[in-house]
């Protein structure tokens, strides 16, 4: 009988080894579930705020993009029709009317240096810059497109067709 009664004494000892992880897993488990009901309470359905700002980036790249390429194509049509060095006269028109904005990239500053093609092959005039991007910048989001221009032109000047500068 001593020796179940010893038995008995050790199981309690060895099961109160347990309880303390046990105190533990339920404290953390009732902290975690205060906090969740604190940010559901905290919430206030909207995400309308959020999602204008997200547009306006978006929108304003978009714009970023479109000015790049319409300046591109003008400033290549222009020096085309001026029947000179068409790289030099390219560089002249875009100085001419550079913008230092932050949305339109590195556009002005590639061309300012020189970092571009622009060459007659075939009969066509060959317009290729590479590596441009255009950024925006709300708050703490910043939003960078990156993208080539290929374009063609005839021999007078007139848009013929966007190239794709990866097939060259």
């Amino acid at each position: 009988m001593g020796s179940v009664l010893l038995n008995i004494v050790k199981m309690n000892k060895m099961n109160k080894k347990g309880d303390v992880p046990s105190v533990i897993i339920i404290v953390v488990a009732l902290a975690l579930v205060i906090s969740a009901l604190f940010v559901f309470l905290s919430f206030n359905g909207s995400l309308r705020v959020n999602s204008e700002k997200t547009d306006q980036i978006m929108r304003t790249i978009d714009l970023g993009e479109g000015y790049v390429k319409s300046k591109a194509k003008f400033f290549a049509e222009e020096s085309i029709k001026r029947n000179g060095n068409i790289r030099e006269d390219f560089i002249a028109i875009s100085k001419a009317s550079e913008i230092n904005v932050v949305e339109f990239g590195n556009f002005f500053a590639r061309v300012r240096n020189g970092e571009f093609k622009f060459e007659k092959n075939n009969g066509k005039y060959v317009l290729e810059i590479k590596d441009l991007f255009v950024e925006e910048e709300f708050d703490y989001n910043r939003v960078t497109r990156h993208f080539d221009i290929c374009m063609e032109f005839d021999e007078k000047g007139n848009f013929l067709e966007n190239c794709d500068i990866r097939n060259k």
